[in-house]
């Protein structure tokens, strides 16, 4: 705890009635003397705020204009005290300027000693959370941006995030590196109504919980749970109808990390305290205590199935697969998206829908790329049906290990002959 000795030059104010206290240097050890010759030695100590928001007035007066400072910010606290109309305030220093405070204000906002978070997950996916919410918050220069998550700074280099992008950008890039179709949205509304999170409708699903609503109580959470309130918009001084708008996430310690407009905007430290308690709604789990590969066998469905580098088909192309070609489902992302392992041991994303489990029960309809014999039998030598481009016919399945693939035409049964792979012969749409 800093301490300063200061001692200063007590000027009266008959007009107002009240005595300020005040100090014409803010450096510790500076004596100005008075006409009188009389001295005084004010002690002061460093403190910080310890709860969402503190008023700094610029005169002894709460009618004097005034601003907030955001939790633990840190200020240099004297004992000198003014009374005037019927309040007693206190002078302070903040970034070297002097301002005064409420004497109540600072039995009731500040504390002694700068909160010190660890940081400190109980599982590696909320160690993960934690470590990129703590390099944000300590190392990035940040703002408020609506609807703004990618992590890309500016040209000022700032990175902007509002609420629900710097959840959703934090948990992605936390979790995605050990299940790569994990995703959440940037948008406070489909965040709040996420369920499934991935390997939806397998073994090994994780859904999203919800772990506490209503009145808040922090034994009941967990770092990396994520935290919705509903607060008064500065705007119209209403909440929302929709009972949330604004989330965060939890660190431990009745504190929590958000991005908000508030202080010049951009992502704080908070305290779970005054307006955050009383318009808490509810929190809810993302994370998964371990997670789980899928290992299904899985077959493509189109004659030239595309392998992204990405979760997006405008994403690297990696590879395309023949029709019916095996690969290892690992993790889907609600049914959308499957994250695959290929028979030569590489990684990538592929639609969900152009998997299946069986592809004879799929019944996959196909066209002819030119005319192509329709045999009967395993030869193309005789007994076969020719037929021209765009005939379609529907995919049965490779037989065997041999070049000879079974479809059916007008309800009957043929092979066809593709010595490098059906698809010089077939196309499917997608």
């Amino acid at each position: 705890m800093k301490k300063y000795g200061l001692r200063i030059k007590v000027l009266t104010l008959a007009l107002t009635g009240a005595m300020l206290l005040t100090p014409l240097s803010a450096q510790a050890g500076i004596v100005i003397d008075n006409s009188n010759e009389a001295e005084q030695t004010i002690t002061s100590t460093t403190m910080y705020v310890g709860t969402r928001s503190l008023y700094l007035y610029e005169g002894a007066s709460s009618s004097s204009e005034s601003f907030a400072i955001p939790y633990m910010e840190e200020l240099v606290v004297t004992d000198m005290e003014v009374r005037a109309g019927g309040e007693t305030f206190i002078r302070v220093y903040y970034n070297n300027i002097g301002y005064y405070i409420t004497a109540s204000s600072k039995e009731e906002n500040l504390v002694d000693r700068k909160s010190n978070p660890q940081y400190q997950g109980d599982t590696p996916y909320q160690q993960q959370v934690l470590d990129v919410a703590r390099k944000i918050l300590e190392n990035w220069k940040t703002k408020y941006a609506h609807q703004s998550s990618n992590g890309i700074p500016d040209d000022d280099g700032y990175y902007g995030f509002d609420c629900s992008g710097l959840v959703s950008y934090v948990f992605n890039t936390a979790i995605q590196p050990r299940v790569p179709t994990y995703r959440l949205s940037s948008s406070i509304v489909t965040l709040y109504n996420t369920k499934g999170i991935y390997n939806e409708g397998y073994e090994g699903a994780f859904e999203a919980t919800e772990v506490l609503r209503g009145t808040y109580e922090e034994s009941k959470l967990q770092p990396g749970d994520v935290l919705f309130f509903n607060l008064y918009t500065e705007e119209d001084g209403r909440q929302h109808e929709r009972g949330y708008n604004h989330c965060g996430i939890y660190i431990g310690n009745g504190e929590f990390i958000h991005a908000s407009s508030s202080f010049g905007g951009g992502v704080r430290l908070m305290p779970m305290s005054g307006i955050y308690t009383k318009n808490f709604v509810c929190a809810k789990r993302y994370l998964p205590t371990g997670v789980k590969a899928a290992s299904l066998l899985r077959y493509t469905k189109l004659t030239k199935t595309k392998i992204y580098a990405e979760r997006s088909t405008y994403s690297k192309v990696v590879t395309r697969l023949e029709i019916e070609t095996p690969v290892e489902l690992l993790y889907t992302n609600n049914l959308s998206w499957a994250y695959v392992k290929l028979s030569n041991g590489k990684h990538g994303f592929v639609l969900m829908k152009n998997l299946s489990e069986n592809i004879a029960a799929e019944q996959i309809l196909c066209s002819t790329k030119d005319t192509t014999k329709l045999c009967r039998d395993f030869t193309i030598k005789k007994n076969y049906l020719k037929v021209t481009e765009g005939t379609e016919v529907t995919y049965v399945g490779r037989v065997g290990v041999s070049n000879y693939y079974e479809v059916l035409y007008q309800g009957v049964s043929y092979y066809i002959y593709a010595k490098d792979g059906i698809s010089e012969k077939l196309t499917t749409a997608g």
